[in-house]
Order: C-alpha cells, then sequence, then structure tokens
C-alpha cells in the first residue's frame, strides 16, 4: 500500500488519477477473488469519489481507508482496537 501512495502522490493530474484509481476498482472487482479483492475494490471506489470530490491525495486515500473500515466494521487505528469483530 505505501507503494501504491508513493506513486499516487506523484501524479498531479487529478483527472488522471481518478480515471486510473476507478480503473483499478473495476478490475479489481472483476478479476480478484475473496475478500481481498472487495476491499481493495472498496479502497479505489472511495479514493475515486473522494479526488472526483475535489479532496488533495492524503484524504482521498485517508477516505478510501475509512471506507474499508467501515466495510469492515472495524477501525484500522488502535484507539478502536476494542471494536473490531
Amino acid at each position: 500500500m505505501l507503494y501504491s501512495y508513493c506513486y499516487i502522490s506523484t501524479i498531479t493530474n487529478t483527472t488522471a488519477l481518478t480515471q486510473l484509481c476507478r480503473a483499478i476498482g473495476l478490475e479489481l472487482s472483476q478479476t480478484m477473488g475473496g475478500s481481498a479483492g472487495v476491499l481493495l475494490a472498496i479502497f479505489f471506489s472511495a479514493v475515486d469519489d473522494s479526488l472526483s470530490g475535489g479532496q488533495p491525495h492524503t484524504q482521498a486515500l485517508t477516505a478510501g481507508l475509512a471506507r474499508v473500515a467501515r466495510g469492515g466494521r472495524c477501525s484500522p487505528w488502535p484507539q478502536n482496537h476494542d471494536r473490531c469483530p
């Protein structure tokens, strides 16, 4: 995921980045099996939505993590560890 962030943060054309995230999300939802494919598709879809809404890269990536955490009913942040199923 860190590699993805490093690559995404170098793209300055927001339209291209939005299209890239949309394409990755669609591809993963159709080709990658199991829960990992679903979670990654949710992540990239949320990043796409956030970028389309005008949010900067860092906020869009954080929104992707938040949507995955909400879908899994778990927070990636330590203070909410007791809420994980």
